[in-house]
């Protein structure tokens, strides 16, 4: 038997509607779509953090590979979180392409030595 214990969100009405009109069409409970709602906000940190990381641990062209698969990587798992993930064909060329606008803007950004 699995043991549950109580936690307390504290919600406008207006946001409680909301969230138990999206609940009942998933057929979820509100108590497991929210706690579904937070699982995916602390793996989109978690992701995001992991993003960081490696940004400040390589440099060069090596790392411009891994930071470009970690980008693809991040963008298919915030797209499949949200449910955007529409036209399977094009997902990967769609990852990719984001990947690369990323890591023009991190160029920009590098200070010039």
């Amino acid at each position: 038997m699995r043991r549950t214990s109580p936690v307390s969100i504290y919600l406008d009405p207006e946001m409680k509607a909301y969230l138990q009109q999206i609940a009942g069409s998933r057929r979820m409970t509100l108590s497991d779509f929210c706690v579904h709602l937070m699982v995916k906000g602390l793996v989109s940190d978690e992701l995001e953090q992991g993003v960081e990381r490696i940004k400040d641990v390589f440099n060069g062209i090596a790392s411009d590979a891994v930071l470009r698969e970690v980008l693809a990587v991040r963008y298919l798992l915030e797209r499949h979180i949200k449910g955007e993930i529409r036209t399977p064909a094009t997902v990967g060329y769609d990852a990719n392409q984001y990947a690369e606008r990323e890591l023009a803007k991190r160029a920009e950004c590098k200070p010039s030595t």
